[in-house]
């Protein structure tokens, strides 16, 4: 057990208290034939419901739970730094405590990834949605079925619109050459470059992760606002305006994707297009964006 690849998975959570024990229970049913899980750090992030509570039961159950409790709510990116600088594992992984892993094989199709390419720095979990049903749920659901057929076929899944910041991985190396400056709201963008640089990032199709879309556009405005395409100049005044080539997909992979989608679903891709550029033109204003925090989209937050 001692010869494998250790990991650590590290859970920054606000206010989770429907999901985190969901979250929870399908990290700790996770196989580890190729590696040993050494501890998971949930950072509780100012949580005012019972999301403490649930989260040190599960501790109590499992010793290898490790809380992050200070009752301040600094946002992601900050609980991010947090349980990068807490690792010793030779991987770390990251998901966010509103998702679920798919089955017990998750973590293990990612560690093979970074086991068959030395070179892999970052792997990120593909990631599938879930529909909350109601109409406007509905259109939502499947505008993110067809961005996912969009982005999908491009550079072979190397592409920063792959890598969602919900489900990912990186060697300790990559771990412990940065941290996400107060400047940087998208963390997602930030650690694709970061792992971009080094022709280290990789997507694993065969890691599936589920995720709930909102069910109303004030939510799904809310969800734009904060989106990794919104966050491009603050990535461009940072790392240089070279990043905006990476935001780039072809209009060839853009057309191919809504065929597809249209082939399967023509109204409903119709409405997904309007939508989207809705959500463009108007997305929500977030102050709280600014310090690396964001109102939540309460439709997200049903139990997967």
């Amino acid at each position: 057990m001692n010869k494998k690849p250790t990991v650590t998975i590290g859970i920054p959570a606000h206010n989770e208290e429907v999901n985190i024990a969901n979250m929870l229970n399908s990290v700790i049913s996770q196989e580890q034939k190729s590696f040993f899980l050494e501890k998971i750090i949930v950072a509780l992030d100012g949580c005012t419901d019972n999301t403490e509570s649930e989260a040190r039961e599960f501790a109590k159950k499992y010793p290898i739970v490790e809380l992050i409790d200070d009752g301040k709510r600094v946002g992601k990116r900050e609980r991010l730094n947090q349980i990068y600088d807490l690792n010793q594992s030779n991987f770390i992984f990251t998901f966010d405590a509103d998702i679920v892993l798919a089955n017990g094989f998750v973590v293990e199709e990612m560690i093979k990834v970074f086991l068959n390419d030395e070179k892999a720095c970052l792997v990120a979990a593909d990631q599938i949605p879930v529909m909350t049903g109601n109409f406007i749920g509905k259109i939502i659901y499947y505008h993110h079925v067809l961005w996912d057929k969009v982005r999908m076929t491009v550079n072979e899944g190397d592409h920063i619109h792959n890598l969602h910041g919900g489900a990912s991985g990186l060697r300790k190396e990559l771990a412990d050459s940065f941290r996400y400056p107060k400047e940087i709201t998208s963390d997602a963008g930030f650690l694709y470059i970061m792992a971009y640089k080094q022709f280290g990032f990789r997507y694993a199709k065969a890691a599936v992760i589920f995720y709930r879309t909102p069910a109303t556009l004030d939510d799904i405005r809310k969800q734009s606002a904060r989106a990794i395409f919104s966050r491009q100049k603050e990535l461009a005044d940072y790392f240089g305006n070279w990043i905006y080539d990476l935001f780039e997909i072809p209009l060839k992979y853009k057309m191919k994707g809504v065929l597809m989608a249209a082939a399967e679903h023509p109204i409903f891709t119709l409405l997904t297009i309007c939508l989207g550029v809705l959500i463009r033109i108007r997305p929500k204003e977030d102050r709280l964006i600014q310090k690396g925090m964001w109102h939540a989209a309460s439709t997200t937050k049903i139990k997967l």
